[in-house]
């Protein structure tokens, strides 16, 4: 399965302890954003407060296990959406158990509680073209889509799953069809 090409620069929304470069080809930029600094070149920004990218070229976001700690995901997405329209966007969601207290040991780990992938569709839909589950994980589930543009208009071919992540090492998902 494969999601980023070779010589894609990555930008990872919520990059943490950059997990995700140990996966990506020597060829690719990787572009770390976080809202601590945990690590060198991370371009720190808290988008519960603001809304900064770096000033670089990308053309991928990842967003994995980002998006849960957003307050407000349709102003974020309206944002990310025109400032980086027509970039593929890849994010996982990890949902809430219905009728379940959200991690209630650490209340300050989520900031948004949904519960399936047909709410995240309503939430996303009108920033993502596109929008699709790819894989889904236990309790997560792997979406991609095109930032900010029209399904119909846009003239963006959005990339099929096997012409996109080169692995190092292998993943195990359960591939949605």
């Amino acid at each position: 399965m494969h999601f980023i090409r070779p010589n894609d620069t990555v930008l990872d929304l919520g990059a943490g302890d950059q997990k995700l470069k140990t996966y990506l080809p020597p060829s690719c930029g990787y572009i770390p954003v976080d809202c601590i600094s945990d690590r060198p070149n991370t371009f720190v920004v808290d988008f519960n407060r603001e809304f900064r990218l770096p000033d670089a070229k990308f053309t991928v976001i990842v967003a994995a296990g980002f998006v849960e700690y957003l307050s407000d995901i349709p102003n974020f997405m309206a944002k990310l959406s025109a400032a980086a329209k027509g970039t593929p966007f890849y994010f996982t969601y990890a949902y809430t158990s219905p009728g379940k207290k959200p991690y209630s040991k650490k209340p300050w780990r989520t900031l948004n509680h949904f519960t399936s992938p047909a709410q995240i569709e309503a939430v996303f839909t009108p920033y993502v073209a596109y929008l699709r589950q790819v894989a889904r994980l236990k309790n997560q589930t792997l979406f991609s889509g095109v930032l900010g543009t029209d399904n119909a208009s846009s003239g963006i071919v959005p990339p099929l799953v096997n012409d996109l992540v080169y692995v190092k090492r292998p993943l195990s998902l359960k591939l949605l069809r």
